[in-house]
C-alpha cells in the first residue's frame, strides 16, 4: 500500500502478514528482505524520519500503549536495527488512518471520515507517548497528506478534493484553499517547488498539476 525509501533501505506498509516489511535495496536488481513486524492490521501508509518509522493502520479495536499495539491506528517503530524493528508507541485514533507525514516534531495523519477532525496532528517529541496537538475537519475522508513549509496539502474523497491548510499553528490549522478537481477522489499528493501533483481515483488515471505559488 505504501513504500518509503531512506538510505539503503525500502520500508513497506502492506496488507500481508507482518505488514511492516524492510528491504535492503543496495542492489536494486535483487532487494533483500531483512526485517519485518506484525502491525496487527493493514498498513496503509508509512513515513521514515531519523531512526523511526511512522505507520498509519486500518481501524483496530483494543488498547494502545507503549507495549500494546492492538488499538493503535498510528504506530511508531524504532528501525535503527532494521533486522528487528522495535515498537515504541502509538495513538488510538478511533478510526482508520489512511496517510501519514512527518515534519519536524509533528506527525500529520489523514483519517477516514469520522466525527470530529479527519486531519489530526500529534507531537512526536516523545515517540513512546505521542500526544494530540490539534486538527481540522474537512468533513470527508483524507486519502493523502503532504506537508511543505507551513502548509498541509490534502487529497480527499468527496467535494473539493484538493484542500490546503495553513499549519503555522498546529493547534488550529486554517483552511486557505479548497478546490474541486472534477474527480471523485484524490488518492495521492506530492509537492515540489511551486507545483502540486495529484493522482486521482478515476479509471483513466489522470495526473493533475496545480500551481500553488
Amino acid at each position: 500500500n505504501s513504500v518509503f525509501v531512506s538510505g539503503k533501505y525500502a520500508y513497506m506498509a502492506s496488507a500481508a502478514t507482518n505488514e511492516l516489511q524492510i528491504y535492503d535495496v543496495t542492489n536494486p536488481n535483487s532487494p533483500a528482505s531483512i526485517g519485518s513486524a506484525d502491525l496487527g492490521g493493514t498498513g496503509n501508509s508509512i513515513y521514515v524520519s531519523g531512526k523511526y518509522a511512522y505507520l498509519a493502520r486500518a481501524a483496530a479495536g483494543g488498547t494502545c500503549t507503549s507495549t500494546t499495539t492492538t488499538g493503535c491506528e498510528l504506530l511508531i517503530y524504532d528501525v535503527s536495527n532494521p533486522v528487528s524493528p522495535l515498537f515504541m508507541g502509538g495513538a488510538d485514533l478511533g478510526i482508520g488512518a489512511n496517510s501519514v507525514f512527518v515534519s519536524g516534531k509533528y506527525v500529520y495523519i489523514g483519517q477516514a471520515s469520522a466525527t470530529g477532525n479527519d486531519l489530526t496532528i500529534y507531537d512526536i517529541s516523545n515517540p513512546i507517548s505521542p500526544f494530540l496537538v490539534g486538527g481540522a475537519d474537512p468533513a470527508q475522508a483524507i486519502n493523502s497528506v503532504y506537508v511543505s513549509g507551513k502548509y498541509a496539502y490534502l487529497g480527499t474523497a468527496a467535494t473539493n478534493e484538493f484542500q490546503i491548510y495553513d499549519i503555522s499553528n498546529p493547534a488550529n490549522p486554517l483552511l486557505i484553499s479548497s478546490t474541486s478537481t472534477g474527480t471523485t477522489a484524490i488518492n495521492s499528493v506530492f509537492v515540489s517547488g511551486r507545483f502540486t501533483y495529484l493522482g486521482d481515483s478515476d479509471s483513466s488515471g489522470t495526473l493533475r498539476i496545480y500551481d500553488v505559488s
